[in-house]
């Protein structure tokens, strides 16, 4: 009876192991869907705050913006990466820019391109003093409550479970 138990016991532990979890960064692939269609420039129609700075008189700043809400990965890994340069006047503007771009994007394609970021996560941020991955969790729950975009400020990171898997958002 034991030796039974003790194969079933095991046998369901090796099952278990075989099935990554859902915030598991390896059971994040890459999408298959085409990415939304394409705007010319970033609609800034769904920025309430801050954001002259960043889109009507840093021109980069409103292509990289642009190309990552089309989808662009490199693009997008190039906005997140502005974290670790971005001083806090900055900070509201570029977190609703990212909560809008994971809401037009969807949480598989943002999250994909957000676990080639995972091994910078626990640097401290030079100008908020906490991790990076604390960072993006705080940028985009504010930017989620200063979008313009009613549909967008009615969600959280919560919402979206791959992204908040990685950033080790809470879900309650």
């Amino acid at each position: 009876m034991k030796k039974q138990t003790l194969i079933l016991l095991l046998t369901a532990l090796s099952l278990l192991s075989a099935c990554p979890a859902q915030t598991d960064s390896a059971a994040i692939q890459a999408p298959t869907d085409p990415p939304p269609a394409a705007v010319a420039s970033y609609p800034q129609d769904k920025l309430s705050c801050c954001w002259e700075d960043l889109l009507k008189t840093q021109a980069e700043y409103a292509t990289l913006a642009t190309q990552a809400y089309n989808g662009e990965p490199d693009a997008l890994r190039q906005m997140l990466k502005q974290v670790n340069t971005l001083s806090l006047s900055d900070s509201y503007a570029h977190g609703t820019v990212l909560a809008n771009t994971l809401h037009h994007l969807g949480d598989q394609r943002f999250a994909f391109v957000l676990q080639d970021l995972q091994p910078d996560f626990k640097k401290i941020h030079p100008g908020f003093q906490e991790s990076l991955q604390d960072t993006y969790r705080n940028l985009l729950e504010g930017g989620f409550v200063l979008s313009a975009d009613s549909e967008v400020s009615q969600k959280s990171l919560a919402d979206y479970p791959l992204t908040a898997g990685l950033l080790q958002y809470e879900l309650n």
